[in-house]
């Protein structure tokens, strides 16, 4: 009767064993694949949505592009944080978006590795102050920093910045309209 028991047991946690590998297996096909996190993904940002109401993903632009989304849809509202693109990405900003610049950093920076980025819509940077920079640098209160080569701005405004509103560096075939 002992034996039957251990034997049962036995095959229980044997039991138990494979369904975790195959579990195991499972997840890792589906992430290697793109299923569990897709590659090339859509989300979209609502700075006065609860996660996940009326479709949103992310309520910061910045924690929409650090989840490493291709295309990132901007809803109307004012984000106050200062945006670092370090890949290529696709920024649709929807009517009545805001990025406060407090005149001491740059809103937008697009890193040379970020060369393809598109903005588009109609997002405005807004200065809070007139004037250049701390001891006259040039890179404080700018709106756009470009960085990079092959990026297109669509449409976005830049308002009372620092010292100026686009400033384009080290990068070639840019796009501004």
């Amino acid at each position: 009767n002992r034996f039957v028991l251990q034997q049962r047991e036995w095959n229980y946690l044997l039991m138990t064993q494979r369904i975790t590998a195959v579990l195991a297996t499972l997840i890792l096909a589906l992430f290697l694949t793109g299923l569990m996190f897709p590659v090339g993904s859509y989300v979209i940002v609502d700075d006065d949505a609860q996660f996940g109401a009326r479709g949103s993903t992310f309520t910061t632009i910045q924690a929409a592009l650090d989840s490493g989304a291709s295309t990132v849809e901007v809803r109307d509202g004012v984000y106050t944080e200062t945006l670092n693109i370090a890949y290529p990405v696709e920024i649709i900003f929807r009517d009545g978006v805001t990025i406060p610049n407090d005149g001491l950093t740059r809103s937008v920076y697009i890193a040379p590795a970020a060369a393809g980025t598109t903005i588009r819509g109609k997002g405005c940077v807004v200065g809070l102050h007139d004037g250049i920079g701390e001891n006259g640098d040039f890179t404080q209160g700018v709106g756009f920093y470009i960085d990079a080569s092959n990026v297109t701005l669509d449409g976005a405004c830049v308002r009372n910045t620092r010292s100026f509103g686009i400033a384009i560096n080290n990068s070639a075939v840019n796009h501004v309209t």
